[in-house]
Formats: structure tokens, C-alpha cells, sequence
């Protein structure tokens, strides 16, 4: 079961299904609520919206048991990336004993922000949803997707051709485009975060792979590396030259993503 990251959609995991589907493994996805070809929130569909991050662990429960109808009695593995990577982890948090263990890139665990930007952050989203103002994009957010912004500044791979494809994707379909994050995401997410923070140490009792990006802007390698100190069922691979999306980067941050995966796999499943 893959989970994506916010903005994401199915199809742009279709490079990361087909090899998984390489290595003889069966992949489902979904989009969650408000992104992707799913129910938008809002009247403006381009807002990143939700009043609270339970609403996407009722999207992850409903494909997971239809996955679990599908397959049968067999092992299973959830996968998430940042906002998807958060997601898992809740998932599994309620649901663990149903899967073998997890594989999650730039798990959305804190945010790559100074303690005072955080805080600012943290206190302007809760005010700003408290006063009915949560449609509202945060500062610096419009309707623009990265894609939209374009290559030069983005923060999600140093990969030209592959950033070149997912704004292709856009362009074929806007109907997949998401924009920026809005003060109700934002603050849903900061509670999220929290919540998942104050899990006693050692609560994860299957294996997890984090593959961290050394060069993320986007979510906190310090918050993943607390959250693998606390577990020592979780393994951290950090990917050297790597923007916030691994599986969206350059062959050489790939293929070492792969060769962790595919250790991991061995260990895992043998």
C-alpha cells in the first residue's frame, strides 16, 4: 500500500509502482481526500485543505481493507512519503499488527524550519483556523503547484527530466493539481505531528525503512532522527545529494535508495 505525499496523485508514483511490481510485489495506491482525482474540500480546488489529519486515516483504512480483500492472506507493507510517510506512521500506530513493516521516504515528522519560524507557524495557523479564516492559504501559498513554480527554486529533486514529467502529468491533467497549504492544513498538520511525537518511546513493534533527504528543505531530518532513536525497530538511510522526493531524484540517489530498500526487503521478508 502506497501513500503519498501532499500534491501528490497515483500517477506520479507510476515510476516507483513499476518497480516494486519488478520485484514481483502487487502495489495499490490512493489519492487521500483533497488532492489527486478525489473529493476536493473546497470550491477552490487548487487549496490544500482539511480540518484534521483523522480524515486521512479513514482514506488509508479504506484502501487498506479493500487491499487486504484483494490479496487475501498474504504479507503485506504500507509505504508513505512525507505527508503520506506521516500518515503511515499513524497507520501503524493503530494498525501494525496487520502488516510486516513499512518503507517511508521524508516522513512529515516536524518541518524544516528554525524553532522561532516554527513557532510563528504554530501559533499563526491555530489563530487564523480559531478565527474562521482556515481556507485561507498560509503566507507565501496560492494557488500555484511547484510544478507551476518551476525547476529553478524547487525543493523536491535536482532532476530536471523527472521535475520536466510530473509538470507534464499537470499539464495533460490540471484536474490532479494542488496548491499551496492553508491555514486549517497546516494546523491539522502541526497537531498531527505532535500527537505522533508523544507516542512512548519503543511503541513500534514491526520493522521501518526511513530513507531521509540530506538536502530536505521541506520536513526535519532531526524530527525523523528522534523518532528512530525512540524505536530501534526503525532504520534510517540517509540519501546523500538528495532534495525532499528520493524517489523523484537523480539515478545515483535512486539507485542507493533501492539498495537499501532491496536490503531491507531481504531482511524483512526472508
Amino acid at each position: 500500500m502506497l501513500a503519498s505525499g501532499r500534491t501528490e496523485y497515483i500517477e506520479k508514483a507510476y515510476p516507483w509502482i513499476a518497480l516494486f511490481r519488478a520485484r514481483g510485489f502487487a502495489v495499490a495506491s490512493f489519492d487521500f481526500r483533497g488532492q489527486g482525482l478525489s473529493q476536493r474540500l473546497l470550491a477552490n480546488r487548487r487549496a490544500g485543505y482539511v480540518d484534521d489529519f483523522a480524515e486521512y486515516q479513514h482514506d488509508y483504512d479504506a484502501a487498506f481493507d479493500a487491499m487486504k480483500d484483494e490479496v487475501g492472506d498474504m504479507p503485506l507493507l504500507v509505504a508513505g512519503h512525507s505527508m503520506g510517510g506521516l500518515a503511515t506512521l499513524r497507520f501503524l500506530s493503530r494498525r501494525q499488527d496487520e502488516v510486516a513493516g513499512a518503507i517511508m521516504t521524508a516522513p512529515m515528522l516536524g518541518l524544516a524550519l528554525s524553532r522561532s519560524l516554527t513557532t510563528a507557524a504554530y501559533v499563526l495557523s491555530r489563530s487564523a483556523t480559531a478565527l474562521g479564516l482556515g481556507a485561507r492559504y498560509v503566507q507565501g501559498c496560492d494557488d500555484r503547484s511547484g510544478a507551476d513554480r518551476g525547476f529553478e527554486d524547487n525543493v523536491l529533486t535536482s532532476d530536471a527530466d523527472r521535475f520536466a514529467m510530473h509538470e507534464a502529468m499537470l499539464n495533460e491533467n490540471p484536474d490532479l493539481t494542488l496548491g499551496g497549504t492553508t491555514h486549517a492544513w497546516l494546523w491539522a498538520g502541526f497537531r498531527e505531528m505532535r500527537a505522533m511525537a508523544a507516542l512512548p518511546a519503543g511503541w513500534l513493534a514491526k520493522p521501518v525503512l526511513v530513507l531521509a533527504a540530506a538536502e530536505d528543505r521541506v520536513v526535519s531530518n532531526s524530527a525523523i532522527g528522534k523518532f528512530a532513536a525512540a524505536n530501534p525497530l526503525a532504520q534510517i538511510v540517509m540519501l546523500d545529494g538528495s532534495r525532499h522526493e528520493p524517489m523523484m531524484e537523480v539515478d545515483a540517489v535512486q539507485d542507493a535508495a533501492w539498495t537499501a530498500i532491496d536490503r531491507w526487503l531481504g531482511e524483512t521478508l526472508r
